[in-house]
């Protein structure tokens, strides 16, 4: 008999909320409200997206979420005829951060690295941490990030906004991956993402069941920071 939480999330994996927008690969709550000329905060707090965000991450939504936009409210500004006048449109940015940590867990502080972001390229270096954190735009989709290591240059590809939650086994191959656990990115609870598991265990002193238990579960949450 199965007593993992993989079966106790079967039903949290398929998508959610309601509305006429359909979440697509690389949407965010950002992306979707610059979309539609609103801040993020303002679709995500409309109370018809209520069991949107009672399930889900803002920044982690899963393809096929359905997503209530609020209508349009028009707003009058009294000014003077005759005279040029300049409006300002509030937008918001979204912050990019990643750590990066050597095979024993250890920062890797100072090391300089080139961030190219939708073809924006910038040059900086890693924190005490071994973390970056840098504005983005919303609808940011693609990128990479190389780290200027001897003797050779480490390339990374970003895919901004395709973390899926971690309800789904898509989300838990994602961050696995991230974390260096390779397994395929595509699959059900099988025994590819079990030997993932398993090696994320043992790394971290966990007893190693294969099985996505709370304690395996807290560790992959708090390690990826998502």
């Amino acid at each position: 008999m199965e007593t993992s939480e993989n079966s106790d999330n079967s039903s949290a994996q398929g998508p959610v909320g309601q509305g006429d927008y359909q979440v697509q690969p690389g949407d965010c709550m950002a992306s979707i409200a610059r979309q539609h000329g609103f801040t993020w905060q303002t679709v995500w707090n409309f109370p018809a997206n209520a069991d949107l965000k009672a399930r889900r991450e803002p920044n982690v939504l899963l393809p096929s979420d359905q997503v209530t936009i609020p209508p349009i409210r028009l707003r009058q500004e009294s000014r003077p005829t005759g005279q040029v006048h300049s409006f300002q449109l509030v937008g918001q940015s979204c912050r990019l951060q990643l750590r990066f940590l050597d095979d024993n867990k250890q920062p890797r502080s100072g090391v300089v690295y080139t961030l190219t972001i939708d073809g924006k390229r910038t040059r900086g270096t890693l924190d005490g941490a071994g973390s970056l954190n840098v504005p983005i735009s919303p609808d940011a989709s693609q990128g990479s990030i190389v780290l200027h290591t001897e003797p050779d240059l480490e390339t990374y590809p970003l895919n901004l906004g395709h973390l899926d939650p971690d309800s789904s086994p898509t989300g838990i191959r994602g961050r696995l991956n991230n974390l260096g656990f390779t397994c395929a990115s595509d699959g059900d609870w099988d025994a590819n993402l079990q030997s993932a598991i398993k090696r994320f265990q043992i790394a971290n002193d966990i007893p190693p069941t294969g099985e996505l238990d709370g304690q395996t579960r807290q560790a992959l949450k708090q390690t990826h920071q998502s």
